[in-house]
C-alpha cells in the first residue's frame, strides 16, 4: 500500500447505474474518468455486446474516510437532530420531511423560492414555529394537478428523492421507478437544476431506464 493509505480488509459495494454486467464478460473496454468506471461492449461466450455500464467510485475503496455524500445524508434523514429549520408537509399524504434553508437556497434557489411561496402573506406570522431553540418554517404541498404542472413533483416520494439528491449529489437509481425518474427530470427543468439533468441523462444512457425490459419480462411470465 502507498504511504499513509490503509488497505481495507473487506469488500465494499459500488453504486452501479443500470444493469450490472455479466461476471463472465470478456474483451470489454474499460475507461476510468472523473471518479467513474465505464465498461464498453464485451463478449459473454455467446454474443458480442454493444452496451455501456457505468460504476461510480464515490467512496475511496482503498481508505476509510467517509465521503461527503455519506456525511450529508444523516442531516436529511434526522433533520431535527441536525438543526433543521424547514418542515415540508404534504396536505394530502400527511407526511413531513425536514430540511435546511441554507442547503435549499444554495443548491436549488428556485425550488426554495417556490417553497416560500406556499404560505401566503397573511399567514406569514404563523408560518414559523419554535421547535426547541430553532425557528422552523412550515411549507405545505398539495400535489394538486396545478401544482404538479408548476413543479414537476408528482408525489411526496419524488420530493424526498429530490431532497436526497440536493443533499448528497447522488441517487440510488435501483430504488427509483421510471415514473419517479421522469418526474425528477421535470422538476430539474422547472427549478433550473442544470447539475441534475446530466446526472439523470447518464443513468438513462447506461440502461437505467429499464421500463421496456420490465414490460418484456412481464409478458414472458404471463405467457409462461
Amino acid at each position: 500500500a502507498a504511504p499513509g493509505v490503509t488497505v481495507l480488509s473487506s469488500w465494499r459495494s459500488l453504486e452501479c447505474f443500470g444493469a450490472v454486467p455479466s461476471p463472465i464478460l470478456t474483451g470489454a473496454t474499460v475507461v476510468m474518468h472523473r471518479g467513474g468506471v465505464y465498461l464498453f461492449g464485451g463478449y459473454d461466450g455467446r454474443q458480442a455486446h454493444n452496451s455501456v455500464h457505468c460504476t461510480t467510485l464515490f467512496n475511496d475503496i482503498l481508505s476509510e474516510p467517509v465521503s461527503i455524500s455519506e456525511s450529508m445524508l444523516p442531516m436529511l434523514k434526522y433533520g431535527l437532530e441536525y438543526f433543521a429549520d424547514v418542515c415540508i408537509e404534504s396536505t394530502v399524504a400527511g407526511k413531513t420531511v425536514y430540511a435546511h434553508k441554507c442547503m435549499l437556497q444554495t443548491r436549488a434557489p428556485q425550488f426554495w423560492a417556490f417553497l416560500q411561496s406556499t404560505s401566503t402573506a397573511d399567514e406569514a406570522a404563523d408560518e414559523e414555529e419554535e421547535v426547541g431553540s430553532i425557528r422552523v418554517m412550515f411549507c405545505f404541498l398539495s400535489f394538486s394537478p396545478d401544482e404538479v404542472q408548476a413543479t414537476g413533483l408528482r408525489s411526496f416520494a419524488v420530493l424526498e428523492w429530490l431532497l436526497h439528491y440536493l443533499y448528497t449529489a447522488r441517487l440510488p437509481f435501483a430504488k427509483l421507478t421510471p415514473e419517479e425518474l421522469d418526474s425528477l427530470e421535470d422538476a430539474a427543468v422547472r427549478f433550473h437544476l442544470p447539475h441534475l439533468l446530466p446526472y439523470l441523462a447518464v443513468n438513462r444512457a447506461c440502461g437505467g431506464d429499464r421500463s421496456e425490459e420490465r414490460r418484456v419480462g412481464e409478458e414472458g411470465r404471463s405467457r409462461g
